[in-house]
């Protein structure tokens, strides 16, 4: 839970010793084919022509799919309506059913209903092309380049953990994800293996934190 969402019992920076980054996945942009829009630009255009026109789905209020529509909302400038869900699952089916317009949905999940015309996809969160979908844009191709919202994993241990020790587990992580075969499983499932020291681990949360923080009181979200 973000802090900046609901209070936490715990402070993501200090409460842990980061031992390191595992890897990231990013987000696919998708919409209902019913919908008149073929590009981010023409989504935008559209959104701009018809205010509070567009719905997009989330699986809740302060959701990651919650957060990369607001994100996307705010660069764009745009206003559109957001339909909470009751998880990823049940938005994503509401997208299918045209009950909601767009999502920010997982790759390995959207793909095949892309595949099938059941979704349009507009645009990857990625840095770059994904392997996966390389005929799909990128939100920096589409002329959004800070809307970049990224899922993550990684391993911390409770703070205090002695530095020996996680200096040790950090270079055993950083030899794992650097492998051949971690990093063939992984890519079969649109995930990009990173690894990390713990200072570098450290600093990446504490970013996150604040990008996401500013995006949740902006947007003035509240958890359910």
């Amino acid at each position: 839970m973000t802090p900046g969402l609901a209070k936490t019992p715990y402070d993501p920076i200090h409460s842990f010793a980061h031992i390191g980054l595992i890897a990231k996945g990013y987000h696919i942009l998708v919409v209902h084919p019913s919908l008149p829009a073929r590009s981010v630009q023409e989504l935008v255009a559209l959104a701009k022509a018809k205010p509070g026109s567009i719905n997009y789905a989330s699986a809740g209020n302060g959701t990651p799919l919650h957060l990369a529509a607001e994100l996307f909302r705010t660069a764009a400038g745009i206003d559109t309506v957001h339909i909470p869900y009751k998880g990823s699952s049940p938005a994503a089916t509401a997208v299918l059913a045209a009950d909601a317009q767009m999502i920010f949905g997982g790759l390995v999940s959207s793909l095949p209903h892309v595949k099938t015309g059941r979704l349009r996809a507009l645009a990857v969160t990625s840095p770059h092309r994904e392997p996966l979908a390389r005929d799909v844009p990128t939100m920096a191709e589409a002329g959004f380049p800070s809307v970049d919202p990224v899922s993550w994993y990684g391993i911390s241990a409770p703070a205090g953990t002695p530095g020996p020790i996680v200096d040790r587990l950090s270079g055993e992580l950083r030899r794992l994800v650097a492998s051949r075969e971690y990093r063939e499983l992984l890519s079969g499932q649109a995930q990009q293996t990173v690894g990390s020291t713990p200072a570098e681990f450290r600093a990446f949360i504490a970013a996150d934190l604040e990008k996401w923080t500013k995006v949740i009181r902006a947007a003035g979200i509240k958890a359910d």
